[in-house]
């Protein structure tokens, strides 16, 4: 019977033992831990690895000769240089606030208004988030919870948050009222405000609110075909009057006739979202009241619309166009709703609302408009957005039967041409267009104030005062004028990036929240997939742990076993 070689078995034992410390060490390290036991690994696989040298020094001495076990130690250092250097790295990115995301839309990245708004804030912010387990394996929501909230703590220092397994600690649940998992509960001070969504956009504008103390006043002026935050059917701007209420901006309709013509004094930005006829010169009258009393004005005039307010305009400083823009080539057409009618465009100006703006923006039959050759007193004006080069304005004329304008085909002007300006006017230098009211509109207009809450009128002039404003002393006021109304409608708003955040930055500087100016959280495609702890940890040892080790160990056997030959040979 032949004897065991207990050398060699101690050489096979001492090797699986080397390799079981350099696999515990490794899961440390990637546990994100370097603790004490994790060094003891590491030590004994060393003294095991210098213990089998010098008992083996000349038999390793006479291996090394060979050309093959040369190539195959320099491949080993290799791969050990390389694997330093990863493990470097992650150690660096770990004890760093570091992360690179090469993902479409930047998924895992803050955008720049979550992070103004993160850097702003002055009073402390706490979201509680509730987690549930399914199973006692499956932890539900905790794990995107940690991701996104961890990245909201990076800037500002007023952001923090505490999560909760709502099956392990119920009473804190019951405090708070939640039932469900994946409940989100922003607290600022006395404010509470309960999410049911985990984005990061839905994080961010309940941040906007905790931040705020009253919403500002936004109203819609109608009556005159205006597109309404009403209607749901794609063509009005719901999707707006949605988002600006997430941003804690109060929304409001607005009937001039009914209230003297005098835009109400809590107005802080009245909208004009495509006029299908013109205001009445009383209207008109309280409107100029309202930017000489420092309002802020958003209009959007599409082409062929209300000639006779069109001209009352152009007394801002602006230059209307009469006109149609014109896509010359097929190929400049957005591929979804592209006509010869739908200009697109990244063509900015240095306005303060587009000067780091680089999104695509759609518009749909817009036409131009421009700064005046000449200013008015106390008014500037800045080109917020052109066309590209590949396009033209059409001059539109009245068709003799209908009365209606149309493409008359002469070329007004070649590419870029201006779709939109932003005008700052100093109140206490400008003096307002005059506008002339007769005694048949007076009487025809309903001043009784009817349909308009009482705390919105209680400061409501008579006629006289509306024909006579009196303006706010070095007070400054607002007004942007765009060429198209169709961009802010609910099918291109909701669909378009660039044009949700134009305009939703172009309200900011309007209400004067300039913070609120930036790139917003992208709308993202497609689902990733989550894993339950015990995936991540099956996938982990598999993967990290279990695949190697078997390389490792496989490769020490056929080099036990031909290093068993050789020396045989030998």
């Amino acid at each position: 019977m032949k004897l065991p070689n207990l050398k060699n078995n101690l050489n096979l034992i001492l090797g699986f033992i080397a390799a079981a410390m350099i696999s515990l060490t490794l899961r440390d390290l990637i546990g994100g831990s370097f603790q004490l036991r994790t060094a003891v690994f590491l030590g004994l696989a060393v003294a095991i690895g210098i213990y089998f040298l010098l008992k083996n020094l000349r038999s390793v001495s006479d291996i090394l000769r060979r050309r093959w076990i040369r190539y195959a130690l320099n491949f080993f250092l290799l791969t050990v240089i390389m694997l330093g250097i990863i493990v470097f790295i992650y150690l660096l990115a770990l004890n760093n606030d570091v992360q690179i995301d090469v993902t479409a839309n930047a998924r895992y990245s803050l955008s720049d208004q979550t992070i103004k708004v993160l850097k702003n804030l002055k009073e402390d912010v706490t979201v509680y988030g509730f987690y549930g387990t399914y199973q006692k394996r499956y932890t539900l929501g905790r794990q995107q919870m940690d991701d996104l909230l961890e990245q909201f703590t990076l800037y500002g220092g007023k952001f923090g948050y505490k999560l909760y397994n709502i099956n392990k600690e119920p009473e804190i649940a019951e405090k708070y009222k939640v039932t469900v998992p994946g409940t989100l509960i922003v607290t600022s001070g006395k404010k509470e405000e309960i999410l049911s969504d985990l984005s990061e956009e839905k994080v961010t504008n309940a941040v906007i609110r905790m931040s705020r103390e009253s919403g500002k006043k936004v109203y819609y002026l109608t009556g005159h075909g205006e597109r309404a935050a009403d209607v749901t059917d794609g063509s009005g701007i719901y999707y707006l009057d949605q988002q600006l209420k997430n941003m804690n901006y109060k929304t409001v309709p607005l009937k001039l006739p009914l209230t003297g013509g005098r835009v109400p004094d809590d107005c802080d930005l009245l909208i004009i979202a495509g006029l299908r006829a013109d205001l009445f010169p009383l209207e008109l009258k309280g409107i100029f009241d309202y930017i000489k009393r420092g309002g802020s004005l958003y209009v959007m005039l599409d082409p062929g619309m209300a000639p006779r307010t069109t001209s009352d305009l152009d007394k801002l400083g602006v230059r209307i166009g009469r006109n149609i823009v014109v896509v010359n080539s097929v190929s400049e057409l957005d591929f979804v709703t592209g006509n010869i009618y739908t200009p697109i465009t990244n063509n900015y100006g240095n306005s303060k609302i587009t000067r780091e703006f680089n999104l695509d923006t759609i518009y749909d039959k817009a036409r131009t408009v421009d700064t005046a050759a000449k200013m008015p007193e106390g008014v500037t004006g800045n080109i917020l957005v052109s066309t590209i080069e590949n396009t033209r304005s059409e001059i539109l004329s009245v068709d003799a039967l209908s009365g209606m304008m149309k493409r008359s085909g002469k070329t007004e002007k070649n590419g870029p041409v201006s779709l939109g300006v932003a005008l700052e006017i100093n109140t206490g230098k400008w003096t307002p267009p005059e506008i002339k009211l007769d005694d048949q509109e007076k009487s025809r207009l309903k001043t009784e104030n009817i349909g308009v809450e009482k705390k919105d009128l209680k400061n409501s002039p008579d006629m006289s005062i509306i024909a006579s404003p009196e303006g706010t002393k070095n007070g400054k006021a607002r007004v942007v004028i765009m060429g198209d109304s169709d961009f802010t409608m609910d099918y291109i708003f909701g669909s378009r990036r660039g044009n949700y955040d134009f305009v939703l930055n172009t309200i900011a500087w309007l209400t004067e929240e300039e913070d609120l100016i930036s790139v917003r959280p992208p709308h993202l495609e497609g689902t990733p997939i989550f894993l339950s702890d015990a995936e991540a940890k099956n996938i982990l040892w598999v993967n990290v742990i279990i695949a190697p080790l078997a390389i490792l160990i496989l490769g020490f056997l056929i080099l036990r076993s031909r290093s068993h030959r050789y020396f045989k040979d030998k």
